[in-house]
């Protein structure tokens, strides 16, 4: 057995930890949303909320339902750290992570590669013990995809534009082909207009490729997402590698509470290029 065996930190809480109860829950997530449609291109990667998945897993469905077709197994996904600290990017290094749906192993060569970029990426699992921003991703993967596919976790701890911009660069060398799970809410705890105000600025932002004006409007308007790190990693690569992004879907969470005063906001995005 690995010696680096990620256990779930939030089944039970974020999504069901008992297995038959989750596969429901993303069948009834990913089938209205199933698309006989192939995507036009390449998926480079995709923006999903990590919130509770009765919040917000019908979001991020919109976004995993597009992988139905594709023949990419590798998944590079970045999450905000929620505690804060320790303050640099976290690389999970090697190993396997459990989820009710069994497990998937880590890309070690892959996660090596990017912590070869930069003295500043450190392979470390403690700051992915208890970190859920990640985590919530798997079982959609495995729903999708099956237990075959890896994963390169990572956790920003600082979400500076030069961070996300050398974890941009790290993954613009790697030749493998792979997909990035940028894994980030949108704005934070404001009554619904306010918060359908701000999410529309920062989805705007995120559509124009305009990494640096994505920190700009965030510190103008006092927006609280959460993963504008992880955002600003897809938002450069994509751009690097001539993609696009589209927005596939904007809820918040008075759409499920229906709590007007304290509204969180999720959004799917995907981002594609033609081959």
């Amino acid at each position: 057995m690995p010696s680096n065996m990620r256990r779930p930190a939030v089944a039970g809480s974020f999504y069901p930890e008992n297995k038959d109860s989750l596969k429901v829950m993303l069948d009834g997530f990913i089938g209205p949303n199933l698309s006989e449609r192939p995507v036009a291109g390449d998926i480079l990667g995709m923006v999903v909320p990590h919130a509770g998945y009765i919040y917000s897993g019908k979001t991020a469905a919109l976004a995993y339902s597009r992988l139905r077709t594709t023949r990419v197994n590798k998944f590079v996904v970045i999450g905000p750290n929620h505690a804060s600290y320790p303050f640099y990017t976290s690389i999970y290094p090697s190993g396997q992570w459990i989820t009710p749906l069994g497990s998937v192993t880590v890309d070690e060569k892959l996660c090596r590669a990017i912590a070869d970029f930069s003295d500043e990426f450190i392979l470390d699992t403690s700051p992915h013990t208890r970190e859920h921003s990640v985590e919530v991703q798997i079982p959609f993967l495995q729903y999708m995809l099956g237990n075959d596919v890896t994963i390169s976790p990572i956790v920003m701890g600082k979400q500076t534009q030069d961070e996300a911009h050398k974890i941009a660069q790290a993954l613009l060398r790697i030749e493998e082909q792979f997909m990035i799970i940028a894994s980030s809410d949108l704005n934070h705890y404001e009554n619904l207009d306010i918060t359908v105000h701000k999410d529309k600025l920062v989805t705007d932002t995120i559509l124009s490729l305009d990494a640096e004006r994505l920190y700009q409007i965030l510190e103008e308007y006092d927006i609280s997402a959460c993963g504008f790190g992880p955002i600003a990693v897809l938002m450069e690569y994509t751009k690097e590698r001539g993609g696009k992004l589209e927005l596939l879907g904007h809820t918040t969470s008075y759409d499920y509470s229906g709590d007007s005063r304290n509204v969180v906001g999720y959004c799917s995005i995907m981002s594609s290029r033609q081959p």
